[in-house]
C-alpha cells in the first residue's frame, strides 16, 4: 500500500524547500549564486543562472504539492485501515438488513426518512385535521339550522293549506 511507503513522513523529513543545508532549494540556490558571479567572465553563465532560478521556482511549486499530499496522509495507516474496515462492516450489515445493493439501502433510507417525517409531523397534521373537523361541524350546524328553518317554514305552509280546506 502506498501509504506505508511514506509512513511516517512529515514535511520536515523531506528536505525540498527551505534554507537549511542539504535541502534541494538550498543546493539549487548555491548553484545559482556561483554562475551568476561568473557571468561577468563567461556570458552564458548569466543565462544558466536564470535557468537554475526557474528550476528552483518549479521545485518549490512541486514541494508545496508534495507537502500538501503528505499532510493528507494519515500518520497511522493502521487507524485508516481500521476505519475503512469498520465502514465496510457497517455496509455489509446494512445490506443484510435493508437490501443487497447500496442503491437499495439508500432507497430504504429515503422511504424511512419520509415515514419518520410523517410521524414527526403527525401532531401538526392531527391539529390541522381537528381544526378542519371543527370547521366542517360548524358548516354542518349552519346548514342544519337552514334546513330546520326551511322545514319549519314548509310545515307552516302545509298546515295552512290543510287548515283552509
Amino acid at each position: 500500500m502506498l501509504v506505508y511507503s511514506f509512513y511516517p513522513l512529515r514535511q520536515e523529513e523531506i528536505p525540498i524547500k527551505g534554507s537549511e543545508k542539504g535541502s534541494v532549494a538550498y543546493l539549487l540556490d548555491r548553484s545559482i549564486t556561483a554562475p551568476s558571479q561568473l557571468s561577468d567572465v563567461v556570458s552564458d553563465f548569466g543565462e544558466y543562472s536564470e535557468r537554475l532560478r526557474d528550476y528552483l521556482y518549479g521545485i518549490e511549486d512541486i514541494a508545496e504539492e508534495v507537502y500538501a499530499v503528505i499532510a493528507d496522509i494519515d500518520e497511522d495507516p493502521t487507524e485508516t485501515l481500521n476505519s475503512i474496515e469498520a465502514r465496510l462492516d457497517k455496509i455489509t450489515k446494512l445490506k443484510r438488513k435493508y437490501g443487497s445493493t447500496i442503491e437499495e439501502i439508500l432507497e430504504f433510507g429515503k422511504k424511512a426518512e419520509l415515514e419518520l417525517d410523517k410521524l414527526d409531523n403527525s401532531d401538526f397534521r392531527l391539529d390541522e385535521l381537528n381544526a378542519k373537523e371543527i370547521g366542517v361541524r360548524n358548516l354542518l350546524a349552519d346548514k342544519a339550522k337552514l334546513l330546520n328553518a326551511a322545514r319549519s317554514k314548509a310545515a307552516i305552509q302545509i298546515e295552512k293549506r290543510f287548515a283552509i280546506r
